[in-house]
């Protein structure tokens, strides 16, 4: 910041901002925020909106769209399309095929470090919360939750804010990307 000139006001790790962003109901559960972006997925347990535990793996967004371009022999661009229209829902079998490897080493994760807290704490997890550019994937959400047997939701950061009603259906596509974002900007508001 100092080779840059830039005064810095704070610096916060991701998953505060992200924690900041969530909705008022969902700072009373006990949860895992699972954050896939594009260069690696980080798993945190939050309860009643404090961040319990954090774990960060090299499983990511770009994984994803580099399995499929190498599996089809596609460019990344048309893989990253493929990723955003079919994603693992059944309709596009070999999309699926390629990406359930990876979406299973993050389901493992999950399972594993949820079982470490409910042993460590003695509380279950009540839902898994989806955030990051990945979160809006095809069949991510309903695979997660037939897997997990676990309620699975995908952030909702603005739902807590007004808005014009115009911009409810793109601020809902939008929102996990911008999750961290809008708990920073919540954070200049405080």
């Amino acid at each position: 910041a100092k080779e840059t000139g830039l005064q810095l006001s704070s610096l916060e790790a991701e998953v505060f901002s992200m924690t900041r962003s969530l909705p008022a109901n969902d700072k009373e559960t006990t949860m895992v925020m699972l954050d896939i972006g594009a260069q690696t997925t980080t798993i945190n347990i939050i309860d009643q909106g404090v961040l319990k535990l954090s774990h960060s793996f090299d499983v990511s967004g770009n994984d994803f769209t580099q399995n499929i371009s190498k599996s089809l022999q596609v460019e990344y661009k048309e893989a990253e399309y493929f990723k955003r229209k079919y994603g693992i829902k059944k309709k596009g079998k070999a999309i699926r095929k390629v990406l359930l490897p990876r979406i299973d080493l993050i389901t493992m994760e999950i399972q594993k470090i949820a079982r470490r807290y409910r042993e460590k704490e003695g509380q279950d997890i009540q839902k898994v919360l989806l955030g990051g550019g990945t979160a809006l994937m095809p069949g991510l959400k309903s695979y997660l939750a037939e897997e997990l047997t676990q309620k699975v939701e995908v952030i909702k950061p603005f739902s807590d804010l007004y808005y014009p009603s115009i911009l409810e259906n793109r601020l809902e596509r939008l929102g996990p990307s911008f999750a961290v974002a809008v708990g920073l900007g919540i954070r200049g508001l405080q």
